[in-house]
């Protein structure tokens, strides 16, 4: 318990549990933060959630309430606390919606599904790797392997190439860069810098071969982008 005042104000008692609830967006949901342990040995912080018998989750296929079915551990790498690494450990619930839906873990509400990272954290990679870090030195910065940060950038790069919009792309380029000694080459489809909007990858694909160049009209025609309005 932290209690806070100053001069001619009401003292403010603030647990660290409302604290850190606050902070992972548990308002408004079952969920709630019942222990904060911190070992100095290990330089870690572990903040336990957990769900008070009885509540009820939207299915994640249904988005019906549904009781619990079952629940499994689940542990998340969070931000730093200060120097000490922090991580978010939860038995994550179950719910069965019925035939045809089965039973799903459902969503929490502090990382998105298959991920284990809390979405700060994936937040805070991000943000190093659109600041020009490599790889390597933002699994440096947040002591994980690269591997693991790579799995969250390839993810949110999928994302977001996905939600663009190609309707409007009348210009388009193809490079061919080597990513590694040799003869292992990329191609790469770029939409040029245009009026304030900076120059956009639009595909890229192993090779530099005529089935590389199929490849990559087969899959700008799926994204809805048609040969006849494209000029290279």
């Amino acid at each position: 318990m932290v209690t806070a005042a100053s001069a001619g104000a009401i003292p403010i008692a603030v647990d660290q549990k409302d604290v850190f609830a606050l902070a992972l967006g548990l308002a408004g949901t079952p969920w709630t933060v019942v222990e904060v342990r911190f070992d100095p040995e290990l330089k870690r912080l572990d903040i336990e959630v957990d769900f008070p018998p009885g509540s009820r989750f939207p299915h994640p296929e249904s988005g019906q309430d549904r009781a619990v079915y079952d629940s499994e551990p689940r542990s998340w790498r969070h931000m730093n606390f200060f120097q000490f690494e922090c991580y978010v450990n939860a038995h994550v619930p179950r719910g069965d919606a019925g035939p045809g839906t089965g039973v799903k873990r459902v969503a929490v509400p502090w990382a998105r599904p298959h991920s284990g990272f809390s979405l700060f954290m994936e937040s805070m990679i991000l943000l190093m790797a659109r600041s020009g870090m490599t790889v390597a030195d933002a699994a440096r910065t947040v002591g994980e392997y690269p591997q693991r940060v790579w799995t969250v950038l390839l993810h949110h790069v999928a994302q977001a190439h996905g939600r663009m919009d190609l309707g409007q792309v009348r210009v388009i380029g193809v490079d061919e860069v080597c990513r590694a000694r040799g003869q292992d080459y990329l191609t790469i489809v770029s939409e040029p810098k245009q009026n304030r909007r900076p120059t956009r990858v639009l595909l890229a694909v192993e090779g530099q071969d005529s089935r590389s160049l199929r490849d990559l009209a087969d899959s700008l025609r799926r994204r809805g982008l048609a040969p006849k309005q494209m000029v290279c």
